[in-house]
């Protein structure tokens, strides 16, 4: 938590423009979306989880910078300096790929096993999936403050803020600190 009236701007400058790269990455996904043919989803998978990789992959990079330039100046505005390492995860794309791919394609295809129309099976998994792709989104600037934190031996720790207005469940795990943080 910021001590500084500098780091408390900081970190929310750094929360408003994390949640705004998410939702540019959603937006892409959203418009990929269209590119999954419900008619034959094995066909039309491999081009469209390609293009959601990429694009995974160039917002969670901006997530990922964004938080680098976060820590070093939050360090400076908490700290006085913004010596220290920081620490940079990278992008799994194997496991991107996978967590994309089961929440897209498979999740329609559960969802027509379940009886639904493929055309409802399609814009039923769309929400969900764009809440997936905003998470693995943010993913890059997460993991880098926890394995930074994790690395910097002067660090106390870090915990995760919640939006200005957010649901009862997240609130209430947002209270019980950062052994819960990982949820919301």
């Amino acid at each position: 938590m910021a001590l500084t009236a500098e780091g408390k701007q900081l970190t929310e400058a750094h929360r408003l423009a994390q949640i705004a790269i998410a939702a540019q990455g959603e937006a892409v996904a959203r418009s990929l979306w269209s590119t999954l043919d419900v008619s034959d989803l094995d066909r039309s998978t491999p081009m469209w989880l390609g293009a959601n990789v990429q694009a995974a992959r160039r917002f969670h990079g901006q997530s990922e910078e964004l938080a680098a330039s976060y820590v070093s100046e939050y360090r400076g505005a908490e700290l006085g300096s913004a010596a220290g390492s920081v620490v940079r995860p990278g992008f799994d794309a194997a496991l991107q790929a996978q967590t994309l791919l089961l929440a897209g394609p498979v999740r329609v295809k559960l969802l027509v096993g379940k009886g639904q129309s493929a055309s409802g099976a399609k814009s039923g998994a769309l929400s969900k999936y764009s809440g997936i792709m905003r998470r693995q989104v943010m993913s890059g600037g997460r993991m880098l403050v926890d394995a930074t934190t994790k690395a910097d031996k002067t660090a106390v720790g870090w915990r995760r803020v919640t939006d200005g207005d957010p649901c009862t469940f997240c609130a209430m795990l947002a209270t019980r600190g950062p052994v819960y943080g990982w949820l919301c």
